[in-house]
């Protein structure tokens, strides 16, 4: 049953990656590096930090096949590392070494500092639930 959930959930990832890379291609600079593989994987870095936090802390009645379908389902395949892997490597391969490097080195970092921001978000809205279930504002 989880391959059902973690199927529908990344049909529904793919296409939204797939919408968002064509809605910010507008807005390309003709360059190797489309810069919407890289708000795509920062963002997805911070979803996914931010969901399993809530998700496995808050007293949340979201059953498991739905937990696997979103995070590795949807999230999995709406962040894209093999784009990224591929961009870095035609940087190199165009001899546009520091851009490469600078690239690798704001997805990592990047990914880091919104995963950090997506944990941090998600125990912030654990207490903010609490605190209303609890009845204190």
């Amino acid at each position: 049953m989880n391959f059902l959930f973690v199927g529908i959930g990344g049909f529904f990832g793919s296409i939204l990656r797939i919408w968002v890379g064509e809605t910010l291609s507008v807005y390309s600079f003709n360059t190797i590096v489309s810069y919407h593989t890289l708000i795509v994987n920062l963002l997805g870095s911070y979803l996914l930090a931010f969901f399993l936090v809530y998700v496995n802390l808050s007293d949340s009645l979201i059953p498991a096949n739905f937990k696997k379908g979103i995070s590795i389902g949807f999230l999995g395949s709406f962040t894209t590392f093999s784009t990224f892997s591929i961009e870095t490597v035609l940087l190199f391969q165009n001899g546009e070494i520091k851009l490469a490097l600078f690239y690798v080195l704001v997805s990592f970092i990047g990914g880091f500092i919104f995963a950090w921001l997506g944990l941090k978000s998600g125990f912030y809205f654990i207490n903010i639930r609490k605190k209303i279930l609890l009845g204190k504002r």
